[in-house]
């Protein structure tokens, strides 16, 4: 029998917290905040996989969550704690316009990429292929600079979109809830759209963005991706295609 967890969002999030504290390392806090550069955030220093045991647990203890509020809370603590709240979110039984007003806020400001991946390849790419939203609302954020992240979350979501979730993703999500449908039917001409709007831009995690979702796109439109490599040879790095494991010409090296 599962125990009841407090009604109470604060009190919810500290028995999630106490938890993630109980296996951390402050040695290993301290050079993941160096690494990532968060300059607001706390890193409480526990590992991926003891935050996935612990997220397990509670799952297991408690039952899925349901409180937007809950996670709220746990979105503005921790890395380890908004982590989590990313997943929890994306197992829900459904996604809807409720679960869509978190989504695109946490969108905004992520503070840092390791929160920024889950939340497109999960939670943005979950919302656009449940119908939530639509193409739309990715192309307007792949049109805007500030802040970066939207762009960013964009390009990211389509590597989800094009290739859908993988064995690891699934079976950690089945662990806490459902598996989202997610990449079922490949969008090689929003991946396209969004990349145009996004080719000029030289912030480095932008450019990653654009490599990372070359790579599944190549996939599903070689003679489209070579198309668009050799039409903007001249603002694509090697990293990017390193990145999209394409060679100079826009072919797939793997």
């Amino acid at each position: 029998m599962r125990n009841p967890l407090p009604d109470s969002p604060q009190d919810a999030a500290l028995v999630l917290r106490s938890r993630l504290e109980a296996v951390a390392d402050p040695v290993r806090a301290a050079a993941e905040a160096k690494y990532l550069k968060l300059e607001r955030r706390r890193v409480i220093g526990t590992s991926m996989p003891g935050a996935e045991r612990v997220l397990t647990g509670f799952v297991q203890d408690f039952g899925l969550p349901s409180d937007l509020s809950l996670f709220e809370t746990l979105f503005d603590a921790s890395l380890e704690e908004a982590w989590c709240a990313i997943w929890m979110l994306a197992a829900q039984p459904a996604f809807s316009a409720e679960t869509w007003r978190l989504t695109e806020a946490w969108s905004g400001a992520p503070d840092t990429w390791a929160l920024a991946d889950p939340i497109s390849l999960l939670l943005v790419a979950g919302h656009l292929d449940a119908g939530v939203i639509d193409d739309d609302v990715l192309r307007a954020w792949a049109a805007r600079e500030e802040p970066f992240w939207y762009r960013r979350v964009a390009l990211v979501a389509t590597v989800s979109l094009n290739d859908g979730l993988h064995g690891p993703t699934r079976r950690r999500l089945r662990r806490i809830g459902r598996v989202p449908p997610i990449g079922e039917s490949p969008r090689p001409g929003l991946s396209f759209d969004l990349l145009e709007a996004s080719i000029h831009d030289r912030r480095h995690f932008i450019r990653l963005g654009i490599g990372w979702a070359l790579r599944p796109l190549s996939a599903v439109d070689p003679e489209g991706v070579a198309a668009f490599v050799q039409r903007h040879r001249a603002q694509i790095t090697k990293a990017m295609l390193r990145k999209a494991r394409l060679d100079d010409d826009g072919r797939r090296t793997a």
